[in-house]
């Protein structure tokens, strides 16, 4: 097992400043004048934290709703192609124009997805 990333580690440090601050509230004992810039910079940290894990979601979000529409075009393109050699191939279509023309599609269709994929692994 890897050690935690940053974000795991200030998570770990706010949920023990959370947990010190409630025991201060509980019991309460004073909060000494030099722990208070300590915890403003730890709560800052926890901020700029919280907000970059929300940018991700968001962008995480946008990703999946792309890759879901791309995938269902992907998958209709698949359904149109597989009629297509069911009924005959080629000699089922009108002209070589547009049995090109399919194939133009389904191809672009399926790079489109594979795209789709490499843009979703780049947020693993």
């Amino acid at each position: 097992m890897t050690a935690p990333g940053a974000s795991v580690v200030l998570l770990q440090k706010a949920r023990e400043w959370a947990n010190q601050f409630y025991h201060w509230i509980e019991s309460g004992e004073e909060i000494h004048r030099e722990k208070v810039p300590v915890l403003f910079v730890e709560l800052h940290k926890i901020a700029s934290l919280l907000e970059a894990l929300a940018a991700r979601i968001e962008a995480l979000e946008a990703a999946a709703t792309q890759a879901r529409e791309t995938l269902g075009r992907t998958a209709a393109s698949l359904v149109a192609a597989t009629d297509l050699l069911r009924s005959g191939g080629r000699e089922a279509v009108a002209s070589d124009k547009m049995f090109k023309q399919m194939l133009q599609d389904y191809d672009a269709a399926f790079r489109a997805a594979l795209a789709a994929l490499d843009a979703a692994g780049r947020f693993n």
